[in-house]
């Protein structure tokens, strides 16, 4: 994945992100359930990765201090835990997939886990704590990714306030 700074804005209710000069409209498919925010307290400072082919959403990168806890921003199973085969670089990860409303999400660059593979969680359990065990993050950060359906999808788009954003307040 490109490591590449977005700005993220709505405009008529289309989430538009431009890098480097270019805009590209993401449309985002209805999310069949609420999301919570992954950092308790609702905290956070967020960067969005662009993926190298800008037609795939990329990754939610939340600022937050080092042993903050993270939680689930879903309920489901825990399908992974630890380091992601053949994807070290995302360092200690937690996948939760929800096989009735088919979403999943994927947190990285936990500093520790709180979760093993086959726990169930429910929305706003702990599930991990803010802290790199990973050299290609930085130290107070975690990713965040989302699916819906299997299709990888922009997560930003779930948590931006879509009527402030688009009228710029």
């Amino acid at each position: 994945m490109a490591s590449r700074r977005a700005a993220i804005v709505v405009v008529a209710g289309i989430l538009v992100v431009g890098v480097a000069g270019v805009a590209v409209a993401l449309d985002h498919p209805e999310l069949p359930v609420e999301l919570e925010w992954p950092i308790a307290g609702g905290l956070g400072e967020v960067d969005y990765l662009m993926s190298a082919d800008a037609e795939v959403a990329g990754t939610a990168v939340v600022r937050i201090f080092s042993g903050t806890p993270v939680v689930a921003a879903n309920g489901g199973q825990v399908t992974v835990a630890g380091e992601i085969a053949g994807a070290p670089e995302l360092g200690l990860s937690i996948v939760i997939r929800d096989n009735r409303s088919g979403v999943t999400t994927r947190y990285s660059n936990l500093g520790s886990l709180d979760r093993a593979v086959g726990d169930y969680v429910n929305t706003g359990d702990r599930i991990g704590w803010v802290g790199s065990q990973s050299p290609n993050w930085p130290e107070d950060a975690i990713g965040f990714d989302l699916w819906i359906g299997g299709v990888r999808t922009n997560p930003i788009w779930y948590f931006v306030d879509a009527t402030s954003a688009a009228s710029g307040d």
